[in-house]
């Protein structure tokens, strides 16, 4: 039930043939026939019939079967080497086909293992580099960069939260603090800014929906025309609304 191409077939039966050899046996001699019992009937007395004088019959002789005839016995051997020659060719080309058959297989390099992509793997987003880009033209300053933490606040029912940015701390020749979005584009641009700490409520965020996540930074503008670094930090407004 396999199919083979004609190459793969030849070489079966080349394999095959060798196993096929049986081996040449001399015809053993017939045994003599067994001469058949004689059975003798049981012969009359002539003495007067008495129950002392009737003889016993006599036992009941079953005759043998009849032996096989040389010609008998050729025959049954015969037909058993030709059965035994069946299954043993049925074994050998089994064999042989399946040797070669795994042989075939085995050479085949196999496929490589094709992974799917899972369905439940977080959607892992890259935070842009904490330093401004040269393209923007201003020098980054040698300081560490801005706390970034905001405080939300509902200014009006339905007016949407607003995220209220929280005073980084002083700075020597600090001209402003300036926040800044990420965009859906991934630029940055200028949101809002503040001079001072009780300046820091008109620089809010305003307008957001609940449960909304943004990225932002805050970078310190100085005096000689530089700024500070400058960290990527997503925050989050309420789940509830406002």
């Amino acid at each position: 039930h396999t199919p083979l191409q004609g190459s793969t077939v030849n070489e079966v039966v080349e394999r095959a043939l060798p196993l096929l050899t049986v081996p040449g046996s001399r015809a053993r001699s017939a045994p003599a026939a067994v001469p058949a019992p004689v059975v003798v009937p049981a012969t009359m007395s002539a003495a007067p019939t008495s129950a002392a004088s009737v003889a016993p019959a006599a036992p009941r002789v079953k005759a043998p079967k009849a032996a096989r005839t040389p010609h008998q016995q050729h025959s049954r051997r015969f037909n058993l080497a030709v059965g035994a020659m069946l299954l043993l060719t049925a074994f050998a080309t089994g064999t042989v086909v399946r040797t070669l058959f795994h042989e075939d297989t085995s050479s085949a390099a196999p496929a490589p293992a094709t992974v799917a992509p899972s369905s439940t793997a977080p959607v892992v987003t890259v935070a842009p580099s904490t330093t401004v880009a040269s393209t923007t033209g201003q020098k980054i300053a040698n300081i560490a960069p801005p706390k970034v933490s905001f405080m939300p606040v509902c200014p009006t029912p339905g007016a949407g939260w607003s995220m209220v940015p929280v005073w980084p701390g002083n700075r020597k020749h600090l001209v402003r603090y300036q926040v800044e979005q990420l965009g859906a584009d991934g630029q940055w641009t200028a949101a809002t800014s503040f001079t001072t700490a009780d300046k820091v409520a008109a620089a809010a965020l305003a307008g957001l929906p609940p449960n909304t996540t943004i990225t932002v930074r805050i970078a310190a503008l100085l005096a000689n025309g530089s700024r500070s670094p400058a960290t990527a930090t997503p925050i989050i407004t309420p789940a509830t609304s406002c």
